[in-house]
């Protein structure tokens, strides 16, 4: 039986804010005409792009029923990650938010075809769920959700490092939770009396993690997120 998806607004805010924010931060800086959302559904990640008025973003999904709810102004595009219906060079940015997992063994011909259709010096944003976080594994293997389909794999990121740096020059990474992956689900789950109580350990949870992180190289291998900025060389 499936369970659905659900989060409580404030801890979802808290933890994943910083995370939404990386698109404008690092793409909108290279004031873009046409950024690519790959997988992006509604385009809800990229779509802050657009908030100038100058930058034209493109949602490709194979799921119709999510570009026909895509966010306003968001162009959509049916169509696979692997064989992009773009010319070369065509493509000022791109982004990618927890997509390449789903094929992870037809990663290396999306990110090919990324490059393709990237111009030269542009930037490749990568955001993905990793393969060693205890309690996102643990949750993976009990709790079946409406949003996650068969055969995602999350990735081992020393592969993921791998694969990107063939293709792009890494110029930046970051990696994200160790214990407070769940704490969004988790939270909206609890009574409202202890709600309280759960978000401000949420909170602390959060600081945990941003220090284990920053001061414990040796700990990013079990983190349950990474970005990763590529830029084509």
């Amino acid at each position: 039986m499936k369970v659905e998806w659900r989060v409580d607004p404030e801890v979802n805010k808290m933890l994943w804010e910083k995370l939404s924010l990386f698109p404008v931060q690092t793409i909108g800086r290279t004031n873009p005409d046409f950024v690519l959302d790959l997988g992006g559904g509604s385009g809800d990640f990229a779509s802050p792009l657009m908030a100038g008025g100058h930058t034209t973003v493109i949602s490709l999904d194979t799921d119709l029923e999510v570009l026909k709810n895509r966010v306003k102004g968001v162009q959509a595009i049916l169509g696979d990650a692997t064989r992009l219906p773009f010319k070369d060079s065509s493509i000022d940015g791109v982004t990618a938010r927890a997509i390449l997992h789903h094929f992870p063994l037809r990663m290396d011909v999306c990110l090919a075809e990324v490059k393709r259709v990237l111009k030269e010096g542009e930037l490749f944003l990568v955001q993905e769920p990793l393969a060693h976080n205890f309690f996102a594994n643990m949750a993976r293997r009990s709790v079946l959700t409406e949003r996650h389909e068969a055969g995602e794999q999350p990735l081992d990121p020393s592969h993921l490092d791998r694969a990107m740096s063939q293709v792009f020059h890494n110029e930046w990474k970051e990696h994200h939770f160790l214990l407070s992956y769940l704490l969004p689900h988790l939270t909206y789950r609890v009574p409202d009396s202890l709600k309280g109580i759960a978000r401000r350990f949420s909170r602390f949870a959060k600081m945990l993690d941003e220090r284990a992180l920053n001061s414990l190289p040796g700990l990013r291998k079990y983190s349950a997120y990474v970005t990763i900025l590529g830029r084509k060389a």
